[in-house]
């Protein structure tokens, strides 16, 4: 028996009931883990009866954790392929299915308004559409993806296969069945995950993706080292608390103070609040700059200093006896000399030992996009690849509180000149803070400020939900009555 962080007691016993779960959507937990992926963006042009009836429909084949979970052990074995889709909805779409939601609705400020709204400044809290960085060649009107336009988006559909061909094939399904129950797709994004399937990509800047993961209690098979419980395929990752993922179960700490006082309504338990981000990246700005970086630092360490790792994920700072990716703290560095207090990992992960560690960690299924000339869809592997127009990285993150996960990160680390646990002003996150502040970067020489640029803005975002599969059953009508 051993404790979490918080003296929490539970045990390495591989007791992991979520990992049956026919009720939470796949992708949530249970990442798809397919190198091919199309997000399909859909308005239902309040068509209550109609969409209701695709609904129905789609019910049927969207993936639980317990098949996703089941496919990955049967692929290890036998190298089976399968397609996935999962289907979340905006707070327009909610309502448009059943306007009786909007009373549950509203206490979720940030996902009843959505991140194109012109939120204010509130205590001192800057809101979105800044928040996600739409100020400059960012801001909503541009964006290809949400935004503002004569119909909203309702829906967001994942498909996710193991090849070009066969995503497009399911595709195709989804979009002809939209389209026969009179809904309109608005849009599409193709992704695809550089490297063989299974391994991690890279991102456009070339650095290795997806590394730094939570475990989840009842569902993360778990270790014990030095008397606390890490996953046990990514030791330093801590065992978070399911309820800061999926609603209706304990989080860490208790509820969230501002938005989970309430008893979170039936129909919302087991499902999953959804980030998606359409982030453009400037990869020749982004070179170049580092280029200019490297003479203030090191050769071929500038673009390293500003992640906190290298481009394989092995992290600036010392690891731990585990030896793993994620088994490292800044305990050792706190000046930030190792690793800049102003780097990527740790602005978005302080591990500095505090509850904050735990309570505004996200579930990240990111992938990257390219979009080429006269390609559709935009897919690596010709022959004479055609000119690639745009590089860049769908951020799509499952949790429980838009507010306090996602909003948080992005206003009070990210984009703040101070670092988390400090009152030191060592600058922004140079990936994704919402501010060109130069970074301050400390030797054993002194300071030098470190002027980075601003290289990756949204073209796109959607806030939507993930309903469990018995919700999605009532939401269309299946189950009578309440929806």
């Amino acid at each position: 028996m051993a404790e979490d962080a918080y003296g929490v007691a539970a045990s390495a016993d591989g007791y992991l009931p979520l990992r049956a779960s026919e009720n939470i959507q796949g992708n949530i937990l249970a990442p798809f883990n397919k190198p091919r992926q199309r997000f399909l963006f859909i308005s239902f042009r309040n068509r209550r009866a109609n969409a209701r009836y695709w609904l129905a429909q789609l019910a049927t084949v969207v993936a639980s954790t317990r098949q996703v979970v089941a496919h990955g052990e049967d692929r290890k074995r036998n190298n089976e392929t399968r397609e996935w889709r999962g289907v979340s909805f905006t707070s327009a779409g909610l309502v448009v299915l059943d306007p009786d939601l909007a009373q549950d609705l509203l206490a979720f400020d940030a996902f009843w308004q959505g991140p194109e709204a012109d939120r204010k400044v509130v205590e001192q809290r800057v809101m979105s559409p800044a928040i996600v960085g739409n100020t400059g060649k960012g801001q909503p009107k541009d964006w290809v993806v949400g935004g503002i336009g004569p119909f909203p988006v309702d829906a967001l559909l994942t498909v996710a296969a193991d090849n070009s061909e066969k995503l497009k094939a399911a595709a195709d399904e989804e979009c002809r069945r939209a389209e026969t129950c009179g809904l309109t797709v608005l849009s599409w994004q193709d992704c695809e995950r550089l490297g063989e399937p299974g391994e991690y990509g890279s991102e456009p800047f070339g650095f290795r993706d997806g590394i730094s993961q939570p475990g989840i209690r009842g569902f993360t098979e778990a270790a014990v080292e030095d008397n606390h419980l890490m996953a046990a395929d990514q030791l330093g990752s801590p065992i978070i608390a399911t309820g800061e993922f999926v609603l209706g179960y304990d989080g860490e700490g208790g509820s969230y103070p501002d938005v989970r006082r309430f008893r979170v309504p039936d129909w919302m338990r087991d499902g999953s609040f959804q980030v998606f981000l359409r982030l453009h990246q400037d990869v020749d700005g982004w070179k170049k700059n580092m280029a200019e970086l490297a003479k203030l630092t090191a050769p071929d360490s500038a673009a390293w200093t500003a992640i906190g790792r290298t481009l394989e994920g092995a992290p600036l700072a010392a690891r731990g006896k585990g030896g793993g990716y994620n088994d490292f703290t800044f305990e050792d560095d706190y000046s930030g000399k190792q690793t800049p207090r102003f780097a990527h990992i740790r602005k978005m992960n302080p591990r500095n030992g505090t509850l904050d560690d735990r309570t505004h960690r996200l579930l990240r299924r990111g992938i990257p996009f390219l979009r080429r000339l006269n390609v559709e869809p935009p897919m690596r592997g010709y022959d004479d690849p055609p000119e690639v127009l745009e590089e860049g990285l769908v951020f799509n993150a499952f949790m429980a509180s838009i507010e306090n996960q996602f909003e948080f990160l992005q206003r009070q680390w990210a984009s703040s000149r101070k670092s988390p646990g400090t009152i030191a002003e060592d600058g922004p996150d140079p990936l994704v803070g919402a501010s060109s502040d130069p970074g301050v970067f400390r030797t054993s020489y002194g300071v030098e400020p470190i002027p980075f640029g601003r290289f990756v803005w949204t073209t796109g975002a959607v806030y939507a939900f993930a309903p469990s599969l018995s919700a999605l059953r009532l939401l269309s009508g299946l189950q009578g009555g309440g929806a």
